[in-house]
């Protein structure tokens, strides 16, 4: 099997001794020294911060569990809050316990694996209908195709859950949300419509407070159940659930890695209490909105460089991922991802040409991606300076050329750099 396979190891320390562009941390959160600081201090208080000792409806369940679901579903402003142990576990919950028989899952194509798994491990066995990706024409086709196919949703007989990512960590693109939520509005009643959102991306980042991108929106009153995960952009673990009350208590007796998990233990409770409490603390709300800002600023200041940088090369040798990049919010303030998928049929080695000159960024290969569409996957966070920018598109072009006079590349360049080139 291994002959046929290109595989990942696990034997290598990521990022060492590297600039870091690969990493989902995003606001280099890992490495600020307050808020380090703070963690530690909150931490020496807790009298029992070894363990869990079971799961939720065990003995897992403390006061400090509780107490952080009340402070979430205040902060995030829902109904109601549910805390999982991973974002992967949050999604199996979602689509393993929350459709019912007679239910239907429609969802985009490129949805994370966790989505799918949960989908395929739901006990009522839905049916699930995917979409061409972030195409609301597909979508609309789709949700017609589901009310003819039964009928009994029509009739307030069954849900249409619609799963969606707020950001695409593979594509690097943003849903079209406001547009997928007025598609939804017009197609289905009412009472049989859940759209469910998965936020792991956004989280921190984007929205007021780094609340995501549906309060980014305005829409968190069109949206029914949110995810928002701690391990990215805000430097520690676990998930929460953002729901209405009914369904955070049918997921509390049904959603079996709530059922069958060890809870999170106290040490992980405090450091997801503590960054919220430091977001919302004058100090912490000042230099996580400098960190935003900067993630933003270094994004901007990427896409410009990168699309300078790609002029003239063939999309077969190499080219940017910038459909849906960047996108205008109410008030007309622009969000630009930072994530920069760079496609090439050359992944390994792209990511080995990088990490040879001090730069870490990871190749995206089969299963992670379908054959034919491998990347090198880019993050550009709020700790990463100008200089290692140019450097690292720089090396981008450099590995592009050196491919080219080796006779490859024979083509055109890639659309969407020349659409984006034309805007900056």
């Amino acid at each position: 099997m291994a002959k046929r396979l290109t595989l990942y190891s696990m034997d290598e320390v990521s990022g060492s001794r590297t600039a870091d562009f690969s990493s989902n941390d995003y606001l280099s959160l890992t490495k600020e020294a307050p808020l380090k600081s703070l963690f530690l201090e909150k931490l020496a208080l807790e009298p029992n911060v070894l363990g869990a000792t079971g799961s939720r409806l065990l003995d897992g369940n403390t006061p400090a569990h509780l107490a952080l679901e009340l402070r979430l579903r205040a902060f995030y402003r829902a109904p109601a809050a549910l805390i999982f142990n991973t974002g992967f576990d949050a999604n199996l919950a979602i689509y393993g316990s929350l459709p019912q028989s007679g239910d239907v899952v429609v969802f985009d194509e490129l949805v994370h694996a966790s989505i799918r798994d949960g989908i395929a491990s739901a006990y009522t066995r839905p049916k699930a209908y995917p979409f061409e990706h972030n195409s609301t024409k597909a979508l609309e086709a789709t949700l017609r195709q589901v009310l003819k196919d039964h009928p009994h949703i029509k009739e307030g007989k069954g849900t249409v859950f619609v799963a969606l990512e707020s950001l695409y960590s593979m594509d690097g693109d943003f849903a079209p949300l406001q547009e997928i939520v007025r598609v939804v509005n017009e197609i289905v009643p009412q009472a049989a419509r859940h759209i469910v959102i998965d936020e792991a991306h956004t989280t921190g980042i984007i929205g007021e407070g780094g609340r995501g991108f549906v309060c980014a929106l305005g829409l968190e009153k069109q949206i029914h159940t949110r995810l928002h995960t701690f391990s990215k952009a805000l430097a520690f673990g676990g998930a929460v659930v953002l729901t209405s009350e009914l369904n955070q208590h049918y997921m509390t007796n049904f959603a079996r890695p709530l059922l069958f998990a060890t809870a999170l233990p106290i040490s992980s409770i405090v450091g997801i209490d503590v960054v919220h409490s430091w977001i919302e603390c004058d100090r912490g709300r000042e230099i996580s909105t400098q960190l935003a800002q900067r993630t933003h600023d270094n994004a901007a200041y990427f896409l410009n460089r990168l699309v300078l940088a790609l002029h003239g090369i063939p999309s077969s040798v190499l080219c940017a991922m910038l459909h849906e990049h960047v996108v205008r919010v109410p008030g007309g303030a622009l969000l630009i991802s930072p994530v920069f998928p760079i496609k090439t049929p050359h992944a390994l080695g792209l990511a080995e040409h990088l990490k040879a000159r001090g730069y870490y960024a990871r190749a995206m290969i089969a299963p992670v991606v379908a054959r034919g569409e491998e990347r090198v996957r880019v993050c550009v966070r709020a700790g990463v300076t100008k200089g290692e920018m140019d450097e690292f598109v720089d090396e981008l072009a450099r590995f592009a050329r050196a491919q080219m006079r080796r006779g490859e590349g024979e083509g055109t360049e890639h659309g969407e750099v020349k659409r984006v080139r034309a805007q900056l």
